[in-house]
């Protein structure tokens, strides 16, 4: 599994607040190997009024090799 912290210096509305779209992902890889999101699950939990963590699982055995994941907000 690998977490993804996402912390922010004001609070969030999660009552009109989208998680699933208010961020972009993307993996790549420096090795041979190639990747896409669609290999992962991806679960959202509330940690605060300011932040959420994200859990990426993969839907199965990868091995991950100089895979890089990157996040990015919309704001």
């Amino acid at each position: 599994m690998i977490y993804v912290d996402m912390l922010f210096n004001q609070d969030l509305n999660y009552a009109s607040f989208d998680q699933q779209t208010f961020q972009t992902f993307a993996v790549s890889s420096s090795s041979d190997f190639s990747y896409s999101l669609g290999m992962f699950n991806f679960e959202y939990k509330n940690l605060s009024s300011k932040s959420y963590r994200i859990t990426i699982t993969p839907k199965g055995y990868i091995f991950l090799y100089n895979a890089t994941f990157t996040v990015t907000t919309m704001i």
